[in-house]
């Protein structure tokens, strides 16, 4: 809002990268093309005058993962029964591979250990207490990637006995 002529028009605002030069014009941004790196992203508004005014944000676009991770069975801060079967599936993505799958793929519990390989894999032999349940896959020229959940594993509740009386 220029303080002497109101809204401007979208062609009076601009959008600039100190990395990669003029990105935008119109009131807002939205990009996935920025490169990876440090930049100062600047609003440049100008109004019919010439007079200008400028706003910026410093804004870090970190390089995109070689191997992403993601753990759909069970959601995070879930619980269950010990002993009770709990499924666990994920899925793991290699950025020139494509869809991992099978051995390259393997579930953990930082309790337990080792619990199974592949997108998905049943276990029922969890114990008391809290887990971090995690996927790691390793993907292309041994890049690895990991993503966790939180599992909260009960005792199973004891079974409730009633004394009638005659």
């Amino acid at each position: 809002l220029d303080p002497e002529e109101g809204v401007l028009l979208p062609s009076q605002v601009r959008w600039e990268s100190s990395r990669d030069g003029q990105l935008s014009t119109g009131p807002s941004l939205e990009t996935t093309s920025l490169s990876v790196g440090e930049h100062v992203v600047r609003l440049v508004a100008t109004n019919s005058r010439g007079r200008t005014s400028s706003a910026s944000v410093d804004v870090t676009v970190n390089e995109r993962p070689w191997v992403e991770v993601t753990v759909s069975r069970p959601g995070s801060r879930e619980t269950t029964i010990a002993g009770s079967a709990v499924v666990l599936a994920g899925a793991a993505r290699d950025r020139t591979l494509g869809a991992l799958r099978g051995a390259s793929l393997h579930w953990y519990s930082e309790t337990q250990g080792e619990l199974g390989s592949n997108e998905s894999c049943t276990v029922s032999t969890l114990i008391v207490g809290v887990h971090v349940i995690g996927l790691r896959a390793m993907g292309s020229e041994g890049h690895t990637g990991a993503a966790t959940i939180e599992l909260r594993v009960e005792p199973e509740p004891l079974p409730v006995v009633e004394v009638l009386s005659h």
